[in-house]
C-alpha cells in the first residue's frame, strides 16, 4: 500500500497469489501471526509467558491509502504493523497493533515481505535483525535450522533468555501511554472542530496538530489529528478503538 497507493484489497490479492498470504488473511491482516511471534519473543527477552488473550492485538485491515499519504506527507512517518514487548520498572507492556515510524527510524526500512527484530539494550543499544518473513523458502530454511539445532544438542536448553524473571506485573492496555494519530470524517459546518476537540478534552486528550482536507461542497471532510501522550484509557473513552493508530 505504501510503496503503490493502492486499496487494501487490491495489495492483499497480489500478495496472496505471490504466496505472501493464505487463502484465508485473517491471521496475517488481523496481527494474529505477528502475534505469535511476539509470545515466543518475549519468553526469550523476559523470560515471561503472555498468552495472546491477555494482551492487545489490532491488524492492518483499516488502513487506508489517504492514512499512508497524509503520514508520510504531513508526518515524516510510515505505518508499520509492531509486535511491542516493554519492561519498564518492573512492569511489561505486550502489545501489537499499527504504529506510526518517522522515517529515520530503523524500523522505517523494513518493507515487503520483509520482518524486523528491533532490540534496545542496556549496553549496547539498538540493535536490528532483518530477513524473509513469508514465502515458501524462507519458512522452510527456518523450520529445518531449528530441526538441526535440536538435532545437534539434545539436551540444549529450549529456553535461551534471562534466567531471572524481572517481571513483577503485566500493564494492560488501558494503561499504556502514547501519542496517538486520529483520522475520522465530519460534516463540513461550523463548530464541527470544536466540538470534535471539546470531546478529546473532556477525556484529558490534548491535541498536538489537527489537519482538513478540502472535499467536494456537501461531502464529508477528512480530518487527521495527532495528540499529546496519554493513557489508552483516556482514547477509548474519546473515540473508540477502531479510529486510531498509535505513534512511535
Amino acid at each position: 500500500m505504501t510503496g503503490e497507493g493502492r486499496e487494501f484489497g487490491d495489495v492483499l490479492k497480489k500478495a496472496q497469489k505471490k504466496g505472501y498470504a493464505e487463502t484465508d488473511p485473517t491471521f496475517d491482516v488481523e496481527g494474529y501471526d505477528t502475534a505469535h511471534k511476539l509470545v515466543i519473543l518475549t519468553i526469550l527477552g523476559f523470560e515471561t509467558y503472555v498468552e495472546q488473550k491477555n494482551f492487545h492485538v489490532e491488524g492492518i485491515s483499516k488502513i487506508t491509502p489517504d492514512d499512508i499519504l497524509f503520514t508520510k506527507e504531513e508526518l515524516k512517518s510510515c505505518i508499520k504493523l509492531l509486535a511491542i514487548a516493554k519492561l519498564v520498572d518492573g512492569e511489561l507492556e505486550v502489545r501489537v497493533h499499527p504504529t506510526l515510524v518517522p522515517e529515520s527510524h530503523l524500523l522505517a526500512s523494513i518493507n515487503g515481505v520483509f520482518n524486523g527484530v528491533y532490540i534496545v539494550g542496556d549496553i549496547v543499544g539498538p540493535v536490528m535483525m532483518y530477513s524473509p518473513g513469508a514465502g515458501m523458502m524462507p519458512t522452510a530454511s527456518a523450520v529445518v535450522g531449528d530441526c538441526m539445532d535440536i538435532i545437534q544438542n539434545m539436551n540444549k536448553p529450549t529456553a535461551y533468555g534471562p534466567k531471572e524473571n524481572r517481571v513483577k506485573a503485566l500493564k494492560g492496555m488501558a494503561d499504556v501511554r502514547s501519542r496517538y494519530y486520529i483520522r475520522l470524517q465530519a460534516t463540513d459546518k461550523p463548530g464541527v472542530l470544536h466540538s470534535i476537540s471539546g470531546i478529546l478534552s473532556d477525556c484529558n486528550v490534548s491535541l498536538e496538530s489537527v489537519n482538513q482536507k478540502q472535499t467536494a461542497k456537501g461531502e464529508p471532510v477528512p480530518i487527521f489529528m495527532v495528540t499529546h501522550e496519554a493513557l489508552e484509557k483516556k482514547y477509548e473513552c474519546s473515540c473508540g478503538q477502531d479510529q486510531r493508530t498509535g505513534v512511535c
